[in-house]
């Protein structure tokens, strides 16, 4: 039987003694059993009738699988089991809302449809709690998931948010980006500012000059956060081994078609947007460009690489890709490498990777956004980055996938990057702790430091 370590106790008292509080406990931490725990002991004591669990798609398999698994727990009985199965609601982001439509006609005849995005009619009710999991999800002060995660915070006194990553980057240091408070802040207390505007008048201390937040108030925004959650780190928590990182380069082999689409000469590779070229390079760099027209394969020194790393180690591999045609192609270098091989992406139907623990599959290839967050991959102690994304939150979720409880090897990272290419500044920045935005990648054109 499983127990609670001290700081899942220590998290699920801090929830008994306050309605409204942020969990920001590390990947692997076991944020999942605390917030099951509490949920139950409410519903028993009848402190709570029901809840409600909002998560990224992809968690909703693990949080079901927890419920059913839970009494795997020493404090976890079949009762509570029952009542967790009954009496909590589980959705994603994207089922928490609706469109409405409404036709508009107006004086001189022209009718003009309408559409506004609401909580669903099933959701919009009073709840005894909402739970949201990877609440860095709900800090874009203009998206839909956002607006719906507000609106239902006016339907339960009993509010928690649970996240690793509650910033971007390093909180010591200018470059963390601390905008996604905005929506995790204010979902715990509704009437902590007035709305955007009031928020960077309080916390944002410089602006760039696309009047987007260059610096904060660091002092003040982290003091917010101690006030209002509770952290944890996993190496805090567990012993885990020790991990190696290796930045591993890999030459252009293309260098006459990256200088060519460079310089925006688009027609030769089916471009016609300007926007796409930052996208195009860094997939021209991993060997396979998508067009309007199909994916066209570049010759990359990267399937080598990956490839000899492959035949270096017997041990299972996790591999992680920002473009659908990377993982088409990754997936492929493994199998004639002898691997059999998952893929876990949007494309995936169901939670695919739970057969990764199956000795048949001895490597996984996922997506930055599908497979960065949630999954416990620790059956492997070899992770690949085969090519950079630009957040350094989806990064760092990434890592966390095999150091988890119950690893037991000494775990080890390979970054795969092309030098002198955009390839070699988006390392320089995730790997840094600070995510790449539109505005530098257009500074990093005008002085062709690229």
């Amino acid at each position: 039987m499983k127990t609670l370590a001290q700081h899942q106790i220590y998290a699920l008292a801090c929830m008994e003694y306050n309605q409204q509080l942020g969990i920001f406990y590390e990947p692997g931490t076991g944020k999942t059993i605390i917030a099951l725990t509490w949920i139950a002991q409410s519903l028993k004591d009848g402190s709570i009738n029901d809840a409600l669990v909002i998560c990224p798609a992809s968690l909703v398999p693990n949080w079901e699988k927890d419920i059913d698994e839970c009494t795997e727990f020493d404090h976890m009985t079949e009762e509570d089991r029952r009542l967790l199965k009954e009496k909590v609601t589980i959705r994603s982001f994207q089922k928490t809302y609706e469109t409405v439509r409404r036709t508009v006609r107006h004086r001189d005849g022209y009718e003009e449809e309408l559409k506004k995005k609401k909580v669903r009619a099933e959701l919009d009710k009073p709840w005894g709690a909402i739970i949201i999991d990877e609440s860095h999800s709900i800090g874009n002060h203009s998206s839909v998931q956002t607006k719906t995660a507000l609106a239902l915070a006016n339907t339960t006194h009993h509010r928690y948010i649970l996240t690793g990553t509650p910033v971007s980057g390093s909180t010591q240091t200018g470059g963390a980006d601390y905008s996604k408070l905005f929506g995790q802040m204010m979902f715990l207390h509704p009437n902590i500012w007035r709305n955007w505007t009031d928020f960077c008048r309080r916390y944002v201390t410089a602006y760039t000059e696309y009047k987007a937040p260059a610096a904060y108030d660091i002092k003040a925004l982290n003091k917010l956060m101690l006030d209002n959650a509770i952290a944890m780190r996993l190496r805090d928590c567990f012993d885990l081994p020790e991990a190696t990182e290796l930045s591993q380069p890999c030459p252009l082999m293309e260098k006459k078609a990256y200088k060519d689409m460079k310089a925006h000469r688009f027609l030769e590779y089916d471009l016609d947007d300007v926007k796409t070229i930052a996208t195009k390079l860094r997939q021209l760099c991993s060997g396979s460009l998508i067009t309007d027209k199909g994916t066209r394969r570049y010759n990359t020194s990267k399937e080598q690489a990956l490839t000899e790393l492959l035949q270096g180690t017997e041990d299972k591999v996790v591999i992680f890709c920002a473009f659908t045609a990377s993982i088409d192609r990754c997936k492929e270098t493994c199998e004639k490498a002898g691997r059999r091989t998952l893929v876990f992406d949007g494309r995936s139907n169901g939670p695919v990777w739970r057969d990764f623990d199956k000795p048949e599959y001895t490597a996984i290839v996922c997506h930055y956004q599908s497979g960065g967050a949630g999954l416990n991959l620790q059956a492997a102690s070899t992770m690949v980055m085969f090519e950079p994304c630009y957040s350094s939150r989806d990064w760092k979720q990434a890592m966390r996938r095999i150091e988890r409880p119950g690893q037991q090897n000494k775990m080890r990272y390979v970054y795969l990057y092309t030098p002198k290419t955009i390839e070699e500044k988006i390392l320089g920045c995730v790997t840094s702790g600070v995510s790449v935005t539109d505005k530098m990648v257009e500074t990093w054109f005008r002085s062709n430091e690229i």
